[in-house]
């Protein structure tokens, strides 16, 4: 019943948002949820903006995410830090986790943190945020798993891949 109303309320989000896609600085990003991307450079700013459905968002600091299995391209160059914002909600016993090795030679995890809810409702949700530095040239994959850690063999209630090009 509790997945049922999540999956009412994402779909009446996704048909309040409306429209189509775009990609990182205006590349075509493949995939489904709302998403957006960041690179954010050690003196710079903001260099990318929203994409997901929905008319063209403006710029933003980070990746957010929202719906299940989010696939999404991120363009940075070396030295640069960027952001995915994912929807997390520790009271369910819910957390984020990579779901494979990252590949360090392209990128490298700097932080992981948890940002709560601006309401003060009882149990709403908040925000993990993951943000990670471009070590060097390539392409490597980011797959994070929305899991409860003490389930095993429990399918992930949600995924999030992002293909990541370091410039």
């Amino acid at each position: 019943m509790k997945r049922l109303f999540l999956s009412v309320l994402t779909l009446l989000l996704a048909v309040g948002l409306g429209g189509g896609r775009q990609g990182f600085a205006g590349q075509p990003t493949k995939g489904s949820g709302a998403v957006s991307s960041r690179a954010q450079a050690q003196s710079g700013g903001p260099m990318s903006q929203m994409v997901g459905p929905g008319e063209e968002k403006p710029m933003t600091d980070e990746t957010h995410s929202e719906k299940e299995n989010l696939q999404g391209q991120i363009e940075v160059t070396v030295s640069r830090d960027f952001s995915i914002t994912l929807a997390s909600n520790p009271t369910t016993g819910y957390q984020w986790e990579l779901a494979d090795p990252l590949d360090e030679a392209v990128v490298k995890l700097v932080s992981r943190e948890y940002k709560g809810p601006e309401t003060k409702l009882i149990g709403a949700g908040g925000q993990e945020i993951w943000t990670f530095r471009a070590v060097s040239r390539g392409q490597t994959l980011i797959s994070l798993k929305y899991v409860r850690p003490w389930e095993k063999g429990v399918a992930p209630d949600k995924t999030a891949s992002y293909t990541v090009i370091v410039h």
